[in-house]
């Protein structure tokens, strides 16, 4: 059957001429946008999206399900989703060949993306409601996580660098 037509992800690729792919592939993130839950859309994410990509960031932006047709528990689910599909598919698309991508959220998806970590780090809330006993952080989808957070911050401080020595 044919996804909903919500799971969906806009794609803004670093043009390879402009900025050659590492060896690694392009530091990765996958955005989620705000919008109150209730009308939150991907295109809202292009100038973010046009910005990583002039600076040699691969960037996913995607859609989850809103408020009322899914539940916040359907919508951190859909968040998960995509990310697994990024993990799966970032070294296709020229990212990160090891499926190590940065999670980046605005307003209601900042929440959603929290709320993911957190599920992430101390289980499904039916089987953890506490984080009391999470995860150990060497989780290997806490460990892909974190690693490209540290990832993307080099790489886009290269390219400050490298712009400011061709301004001097």
């Amino acid at each position: 059957s044919a996804p909903p037509p919500r799971h969906k992800l806009d794609v803004y690729s670093p043009v390879a001429a402009v900025h050659p792919p590492p060896p690694d592939g392009f530091p990765t993130v996958l955005f989620v946008c705000g919008g109150a839950w209730m009308i939150g859309f991907r295109m809202w994410a292009f100038l973010f999206g046009w910005v990583l990509q002039r600076n040699g960031v691969l960037c996913l932006a995607i859609d989850y399900r809103n408020w009322p047709q899914a539940t916040m528990p359907e919508m951190v689910a859909d968040v998960e989703r995509a990310l697994r599909w990024a993990q799966a598919n970032a070294a296709s698309l020229g990212g990160d060949v090891h499926g190590r991508v940065s999670l980046v959220g605005q307003s209601a998806g900042a929440h959603l993306t929290a709320l993911l970590l957190v599920q992430l780090v101390c289980g499904p809330p039916a089987a953890a409601p506490s984080c009391a006993s999470p995860r150990p952080a060497g989780s290997a989808a806490w460990r892909s996580i974190g690693s490209a957070g540290s990832r993307m911050r080099s790489q886009m401080r290269r390219r400050t660098d490298d712009e400011e020595e061709e301004q001097e």
